[in-house]
């Protein structure tokens, strides 16, 4: 009888919620349908299309919810599509582009002309051959459709494909757009924001040529980088286009409003610099390769036209290098810019203690230090060691809350531990009367191969509250 009830009552709210459906207007049960699809995406984040969600899911459920959610161009308009390693001996990879590339076709027609938003990431071996084509017949459906990109990832790694060899433009809608081929040395494609004047977010990985001059007002973040692995042709690496400081000035030029900037230089270019003033700029990441190709007249010449008021990050990496990227012109930058820098990050043998310490007596704000494969760090560990309370504005780096190193090859333990020991506890020689020492350090990081025990000290600055994280092959 209680199970009689209970599946009388349950058919009674199926059919209520049914009537309550069947009466709204097609334009609200249309939001609700759109509201599913991004609860479906974990908070608009993009998912590859599944039967179990919206807006498959939706559209099969009775007529009226199919014409209404066909009905709606942007349902179909934000999508991923990811698969590393694919084989044509992997079944379960090739099966699974063969069933859902023709699903994304349908889904891009019935998009129509809303934004288009979309992630693609595909990694396909040599012999995917097959595969390959029809991922580029994919490719070639959404190239068509870049008037629509809004926001565009394709991270393409297939070797030897010519596919890329076109020219990205006419993206009047486009606001981020990431774009990663393996380079080929015939295949350049071309990136042309003449008319992406909305764009705020650019990342370039490989092989590109950058074509037109024209400003862009909202463009706020750029990462330029080559691709990481070399193409060989008869067995000689093959010539292709990595980012310069020459191009690193070009987007200066064309974005004034550039918050952060990432580039990893792997090529030199000639060529002269006018003096910029990037007033926005808060983050520069700066790899200068690891061949050396940049020279020490070049990399001078960069950072002696630019005046960056703003700077709060800065991280220089160079390890193959033949001179210290400390350059006079790079303090003078510093000097001339007046940035307060709270964060510094310098990765490299290239880097001399000598130089490392000019540079941080010009950083009084710093919060952030992190040294990594260096060959000494003595002299910085002495510098950094307080020996006064008496005027704090007088010690070297005052402020600093987090400090790392990492990976170099000769580092003191007993230097080391003085250093940590007086920004946490204060200077082993305060006199009585002097001004009470005020604690900024928070957290110690350490990745190092280092032998002998850890000190007990190390244990005890953890009791009293120091946060230490010690990554040790041989401490």
């Amino acid at each position: 009888m209680i199970s009689q009830e209970m599946s009388d009552q349950s058919r009674t709210d199926t059919s209520s919620a049914c009537d309550l459906f069947e009466r709204l207007c097609s334009e609200i049960l249309g939001e609700i349908f759109v509201a599913c699809s991004f609860k479906d995406k974990c908070d608009d984040e993009r998912t590859a299309p599944s039967l179990s969600s919206a807006p498959i899911n939706v559209s099969q459920v009775c007529r009226r919810w199919r014409q209404v959610a066909l009905s709606i161009p942007r349902l179909w308009s934000s999508f991923l599509l990811k698969r590393c390693d694919i084989d044509d001996d992997s079944c379960d990879d090739s099966q699974y582009l063969r069933r859902i590339i023709p699903v994304i076709k349908t889904w891009v027609e019935r998009s129509s002309s809303a934004p288009l938003d979309f992630e693609i990431e595909l990694l396909p071996y040599e012999s995917a051959k097959e595969t390959a084509e029809e991922i580029e017949s994919l490719l070639d459906l959404l190239f068509e459709q870049r008037e629509r990109w809004r926001s565009a990832s394709i991270d393409y790694s297939f070797r030897f494909s010519k596919w890329a060899d076109v020219t990205f433009s006419d993206m009047h809608m486009l606001q981020d757009l990431l774009l990663k081929f393996f380079p080929t040395p015939h295949c350049v494609p071309r990136v042309d924001l003449t008319q992406s004047l909305k764009l705020k977010s650019l990342s370039l990985g490989g092989n590109f040529k950058m074509v037109g001059s024209n400003v862009i007002p909202s463009l706020a973040e750029v990462q330029m980088v080559p691709y990481t692995f070399p193409v060989y042709i008869d067995g000689n690496p093959a010539p292709y286009i990595s980012p310069t400081l020459q191009a690193c000035f070009d987007i200066f030029r064309r974005a004034p409003s550039l918050e952060t900037l990432v580039v990893s230089i792997e090529a030199s270019e000639e060529g002269t610099f006018e003096h910029i003033r990037m007033d926005e700029l808060r983050t520069m990441l700066l790899d200068l390769g690891s061949n050396g190709a940049t020279s020490k007249h070049h990399l001078s010449s960069f950072f002696e036209h630019l005046t960056l008021p703003s700077l709060t990050t800065l991280k220089i990496s160079g390890t193959f290098l033949d001179y210290c990227p400390i350059t006079s012109s790079l303090l003078a930058m510093v000097q001339r810019s007046q940035a307060s820098i709270s964060a510094l990050v310098l990765d490299g043998s290239a880097f001399k203690e000598e130089h490392v310490v000019s540079l941080l007596r010009l950083f009084p704000g710093l919060e952030t230090l992190i040294l990594r494969g260096m060959t000494t760090l003595d002299e910085v560990l002495t510098n950094l060691t307080l020996t006064s309370t008496n005027g704090i504005e007088d010690d070297f780096c005052p402020r600093l809350k987090r400090f790392s190193v990492q990976e170099i090859q000769s580092l003191s333990v007993s230097r080391f531990l003085d250093c940590i020991i007086s920004r946490w506890r204060g200077p082993s020689d305060s006199l009585e009367g002097h001004v009470v020492f005020e604690r900024s350090l928070q957290e110690v990081y350490v990745e190092n191969s280092i032998y002998g025990e850890i000190p007990k000290a190390v244990q005890d600055l953890t009791d009293e509250g120091l946060k230490i994280e010690i990554l040790n092959q041989f401490f």
